[in-house]
């Protein structure tokens, strides 16, 4: 969180807990908690705040939320990074996810059929020839980068990049030879 957003924080906080120190005119409160805090969403932290006033805990003591409280529920909640993911972290080792291609693929034209759905509603279509057209770019998308590419020499599912380099092309999502010989195969 930024300054700005601790001290809207800190004034949710104090309407909800009277205990809660009033912040000085220097500031110095919302700059340590913005410190303490740098690395916890605004978001996160709100939801923290709202979990924690109205937890057990608070019921039992009636103790003041402190900025430990909000990175403790911050870090229980968030995506582990790759060092806690393989175990290097001593913190919290998690098992890693189990490797599903077709998941991703399937996850990976869903979204992109999202997108061309979105964008076909936009441009003014019917919604439902918009899910027709959606499905019909994702089904061409998988055609064409199930060969490889020519002229760039991708290989299969990989995007085709700029000759000579591993950038991936950005106005035309693949090279005209690979498109044809896409459509040549399924014909």
């Amino acid at each position: 969180m930024n300054e700005i957003e601790t001290g809207r924080f800190l004034a949710m906080a104090i309407v909800l807990d009277p205990k809660m120190p009033q912040p000085d005119d220097q500031g110095f409160m919302r700059r340590l908690w913005t410190r303490q805090l740098a690395d916890v969403p605004f978001d996160a932290a709100d939801r923290a705040l709202q979990a924690y006033y109205k937890s057990e805990r608070y019921a039992q003591n009636r103790e003041t939320i402190s900025p430990a409280d909000v990175v403790l529920w911050w870090n229980a909640r968030r995506r582990p990074t790759d060092q806690e993911r393989t175990g290097t972290d001593a913190r919290r080792e998690l098992p890693r996810p189990s490797f599903d291609a077709q998941r991703i693929r399937d996850g990976v034209d869903r979204v992109l059929a999202a997108l061309a759905e979105a964008k076909a509603v936009r441009n003014g279509e019917d919604p439902l020839d918009a899910a027709d057209m959606a499905e019909g770019e994702t089904a061409y998308r998988r055609m064409v980068l199930a060969r490889p590419c020519p002229h760039c020499k991708a290989g299969v599912a990989k995007p085709c990049v700029r000759p000579g380099t591993d950038i991936p092309l950005t106005k035309e999502p693949y090279h005209d030879s690979r498109k044809k010989l896409a459509t040549a195969g399924a014909a």
